[in-house]
């Protein structure tokens, strides 16, 4: 589109920790089940120190 800008905000995670997050869902989430959104933010927010 003419007139628009495109805004991009930095990667969250860097590549290593991108490679533990993918090494992380290929298991069970911390209580046995299965991974989902909250599972997966409360993750990066414990590996971030930071609220996602």
């Amino acid at each position: 589109m003419v007139g628009v800008e495109t805004c991009f905000a930095p990667p969250l995670l860097r590549d290593q920790q991108q490679g533990q997050l993918d090494q992380i869902l290929s298991g069970p989430a911390p209580d046995g089940g299965l991974w989902n959104g909250r599972k997966v933010a409360d993750y990066l927010c414990e590996l971030l120190v930071r609220i996602v």
